[in-house]
């Protein structure tokens, strides 16, 4: 779910697909002894700070998400964060995390200032565009990506296995 109404900057709030995301962390050697310690874990968050960097390039600057906040729940409608029809309760959502949504926001608050000059920013159109660091491994993200919830609408995303069927060509 992306975040930021009436905030400095948008942030999403992903809940990962687990099963597909512990068979990632036993192949990486990242222990899996409960889904708390699994999210925090340092490589899962990189993870998905590299899912989050791929899915930036192509938004313009005000519309890239800054941070990324992984819970250890399934949004599901027995906790109240999805309705029958499987669409997203905003307000459940953000009322069930709101101390680490608030933390996160507080945290990019006292954070140091960023420089007036960004070295790694390019300075017109006719430049390379600066590398993209991506997920620790592998050609897909360990079978995750985003995915918009309506064709044009940045309101909230899924994290959802690739079907290496279905897969996008490399480009």
């Amino acid at each position: 779910m992306v975040l930021g109404d009436k905030r400095k900057f948008a942030a999403v709030l992903i809940a990962p697909y687990f099963p597909l995301l512990e068979e990632w962390a036993r192949a990486h050697g990242v222990a899996v002894s409960s889904r708390p310690a699994l999210v925090s874990d340092p490589r899962v968050r990189e993870l998905y700070d590299g899912i989050v960097t791929n899915l930036n390039r192509n938004l313009a600057q005000f519309e890239k998400m800054k941070k990324v906040l992984l819970v250890a729940d399934e949004f599901s409608t027995e906790n109240g964060t999805l309705t029958a029809s499987m669409k997203m309760r905003r307000r459940a959502v953000e009322e069930r995390y709101r101390s680490p949504i608030d933390e996160m926001y507080a945290a990019a608050e006292t954070a140091a200032p960023r420089p007036l000059f960004d070295p790694v920013r390019r300075s017109s159109r006719n430049e390379a565009p600066a590398q993209v660091l991506g997920p620790p491994s592998g050609d897909s993200p360990c079978g995750f990506r985003l995915i918009p919830a309506g064709s044009f609408s940045l309101q909230w995303f899924h994290a959802r296995p690739i079907d290496p069927a279905h897969a996008p060509a490399e480009r």
